[in-house]
């Protein structure tokens, strides 16, 4: 082979080389933008004490900035050859069947007007940035780093949405409809659940909510703590065996995924990765069971959140079972989100302390150890 073929092989590998290694650390830029960012809104919507319509204006940026990354990641997860050849018009009426009519629509709306393919990814993420706008609206503008924060690190959501896009442009829907009916929004929750349904069925899920929510809303400090220990312990027990019996019971999807072997028990380290937000569970049991009058106004989402992280651990061997849990995500970060707003004040030194602990976790992933969801790779690179 002539020498300038080779010279050209080789620069051509270094360019590459070099691409793959600059994009690597694309999430990790991302994680401390957001997180500065969010910080300097927050604090001057506290400052000059703005709302948290006017601080979400503020964060627009930064919304943009994470529709353009996530929209344009390639070949992320299993699934995405899949998605591709759905948003083209491809094989849409299998789910039709499975109800998931708004889906099919959303999808047939944007190829009638050209959309297609991997310009679907930016409408769908488009979607879910705007419900989790409407759920951060509830919250606080000086709590909105803290959100961020929680956000991207213990839900996972925003690393991992490519790969099951369906069901977190549910996650997203659903979540929201929970916090209407949290909010005595019944008629309107509901409607939103029906909506999440027809993104992905097994978003039946959140009608536990308000079959539910009463049973959750009583449920004392103690009780919590019993059903996270206990969830915690029974986890690391379940083998696959145990859901068999429950195959006639579960959604199609689960069901086959069962059935056909692909549902597997998770490696070692990605136990202890769910593991390891645990401590912090039990720290904001402990703190509110000390200070029950700020306690009271949060409750119900407090209680959901501690019940969602409880679930999450009840399957945590699990691959593609959790993801019936995953559902509640987002419900998952609240308590954290309370206590660590509580403590900023009174007990800013452990404040720090865990806001540096949670940082650090999700640098090693995208910057130490940048595998599958958490290497960055997009169009914008080939």
């Amino acid at each position: 082979m002539p020498k300038d073929v080779l010279q050209y092989i080789k620069d051509v590998k270094k360019i590459t080389l070099y691409l793959e290694k600059q994009s690597s650390m694309v999430f990790g830029l991302n994680f401390y933008y957001s997180l500065f960012y969010s910080y300097l809104v927050s604090c001057y919507c506290r400052d000059n004490n703005y709302g948290v319509h006017t601080a979400l204006i503020l964060f627009s940026p930064v919304f943009i900035v994470w529709l353009i990354l996530c929209g344009g990641q390639y070949e992320v997860g299993t699934d995405y050859e899949s998605y591709i050849d759905l948003f083209s018009g491809g094989d849409l009426h299998r789910y039709i069947f499975k109800g998931e009519i708004l889906f099919v629509y959303i999808v047939n709306l944007c190829n009638n007007v050209g959309l297609r393919g991997q310009a679907l990814f930016y409408i769908f993420y488009f979607i879910n940035f705007i419900f989790l706008a409407l759920i951060i609206k509830r919250f606080k503008s000086r709590q909105l780093f803290l959100f961020v924060l929680l956000y991207i690190v213990v839900t996972s959501l925003f690393n991992n949405q490519l790969n099951i896009l369906r069901q977190t442009t549910a996650c997203y829907i659903g979540s929201y409809a929970g916090m209407l009916i949290f909010e005595n929004k019944r008629k309107k929750g509901f409607l939103f659940i029906v909506i999440s349904f027809m993104i992905h069925n097994a978003a039946i899920v959140y009608l536990l909510i308000p079959l539910l929510n009463k049973i959750v809303r009583n449920l004392t400090i103690n009780k919590l703590v019993i059903i996270l220990i206990v969830c915690s312990i029974v986890g690391m027990t379940f083998n696959i065996n145990f859901f068999l019996n429950f195959i006639p019971y579960l959604p199609a999807d689960y069901a086959w995924h069962i059935q056909g072997g692909a549902v597997e028990d998770r490696q070692n380290f990605l136990i202890i990765m769910k593991y390891i937000y645990f401590p912090l569970y039990l720290l904001s049991l402990y703190h509110f069971s000390k200070r029950k009058e700020n306690f009271k106004r949060i409750k119900v989402i407090f209680n959901w959140g501690i019940l969602a992280y409880a679930l999450r651990l009840l399957v945590v061997n699990f691959t593609v079972i959790s993801r019936i849990f995953d559902f509640f995500l987002i419900f998952s970060i609240f308590p954290l989100l309370f206590y660590l707003h509580n403590i900023s004040i009174m007990r800013k030194n452990l404040y720090y302390l865990i806001i540096a602990y949670l940082i650090a976790i999700y640098s090693a992933k995208v910057l130490l150890f940048p595998v599958r969801e958490y290497a960055y790779k997009s169009i914008y690179f080939l």
